[in-house]
């Protein structure tokens, strides 16, 4: 189905009664997190990042805040990340700070499953591969951000963190990200989502079949 299934009235009916229902199943947790940012740190409550989207659209992603306001800018966090408060620290390991994302859903800027967002320095790196990967909406989980769950681990154990990610990981990214546009459907999508919860909360591998240039457990 590929870009078809990507932009179609279907998958945006998918990813709305996803988006409402784990928003329902969540909402008892956010008083909970929202408290524990306000008392740790002084600040708001969500950060904002600005990413490039559906077809070089920028968006703004928005998480709970992990770290001070006053925190140093970096593109990239990493595994143990010093600036991390210790409810952002909780907030990362579990991805409950993605929550706010599904209010992006709704809206229409990002999808449940989809390529994840960049930013645009990268973007602008690869602009020829991105006018394929940004044929779709991005979304909050997806064949690379499976892939990579451990990505923070990945780039702690780099000398140079940002060199790393811009000269091995992106390109493997992008890659994956390819595959899924080309292979993109509503199946797909499904495993997509009832595999997140095996690898956020149970540690659970997800690998590109090399045969099949798909996504499948890890045994």
């Amino acid at each position: 189905m590929g870009t078809a299934w990507g932009t179609g009235m279907q998958k945006r009916i998918l990813d709305i009664v996803a988006a409402a229902l784990l928003l329902a199943l969540a909402l008892p947790l956010l008083p909970f997190i929202v408290l524990a940012i306000k008392l740790e740190s002084q600040g708001p409550i969500f950060y904002r990042a600005r990413r490039i989207g559906f077809r070089f659209q920028p968006i703004d992603v928005v998480k709970f805040r992990k770290m001070p306001v006053d925190a140093s800018d970096s593109p990239l966090t990493v595994a143990g990340d010093p600036r991390l408060t210790r409810i952002g620290a909780f907030l990362a390991r579990t991805h409950l700070d993605e929550l706010p994302q599904l209010w992006s859903v709704l809206h229409g800027n990002m999808s449940m499953v989809g390529p994840r967002p960049e930013v645009e320095h990268f973007v602008a790196m690869h602009r020829e591969a991105y006018a394929r990967i940004l044929s779709v909406r991005p979304g909050i989980t997806g064949w690379t951000q499976l892939v990579y769950a451990d990505e923070n681990r990945l780039l702690a154990s780099a000398t140079d963190p940002v060199a790393y990610y811009a000269e091995t990981l992106l390109p493997d990214k992008m890659r994956i990200d390819q595959l899924y546009v080309d292979g993109a459907g509503p199946i797909n999508d499904l495993k997509v989502m009832l595999w997140t919860p095996l690898v956020t909360v149970f540690g659970r591998r997800v690998i590109i079949d090399p045969m099949r240039s798909r996504p499948r457990l890890a045994t």
